[in-house]
């Protein structure tokens, strides 16, 4: 009798294991494509873990790619390698794509907050050395304006200041590069048919 209990345990406990990686994978390929949808993009201020306060009107004119993340994400952590290398490659956010990444500390005020208590949080993100502004959205608007519900997400912001589209979950570098540059080319042809 106990030879079979084991042995159910085992079967049972083999049968969630295959579950949660078919969910997991059904999830991945679903939530990968982008999602048009052309609305103004909310404009904030908030400060990154070098102190420089941030506004996304300053922005304007560029393409905007903004990552939403949790420390606790591993899809999230797995795609960082690939943000920091888009960063260096576009030029660190001196040329025509600006690369910034929000997360959603908890702090005093606001207990409700998504990842690590502030100073946990700002301490992560220095013990990484991610080189990209990581912006800290201590009060959680932004996450709300945005409708944050799935890390990572990822927004594409055009040079106009609209959102061009968003995707959820986890991207490649090769995918990344394709959405930013379809970005930069919908703004062209906006702009060359405006004229």
């Amino acid at each position: 009798m106990k030879g079979f209990q084991k042995k159910r345990i085992i079967v049972g406990m083999l049968c969630i294991v295959l579950l949660f990686g078919a969910v997991s994978f059904f999830v991945k390929q679903t939530h990968r494509e982008l999602k048009e949808q052309k609305f103004p993009a909310t404009v904030f201020q908030l400060e990154d873990q070098f102190g420089t306060v941030h506004s996304l009107a300053e922005y304007q004119g560029k393409v905007v790619f903004l990552n939403f993340w949790a420390s606790w994400c591993p899809s999230c952590m797995e795609e960082m390698p690939s943000i920091e290398e888009l960063y260096r490659e576009y030029g660190e956010n001196e040329k025509d794509v600006v690369i910034l990444s929000i997360v959603n500390p908890r702090t005093k005020e606001h207990s409700a907050g998504v990842d690590l208590p502030l100073e946990k949080l700002q301490q992560f993100v220095k013990e990484k050395n991610y080189p990209f502004p990581v912006l800290f959205d201590k009060t959680g608007e932004i996450f709300q304006e945005y409708f944050i519900q799935a890390f990572p997400t990822t927004y594409f912001i055009n040079a106009k200041g609209e959102v061009q589209g968003y995707i959820l979950g986890a991207l490649r570098k090769e995918d990344m590069k394709k959405i930013i540059l379809d970005t930069q080319q919908k703004n062209k042809r906006d702009s060359s048919s405006k004229n």
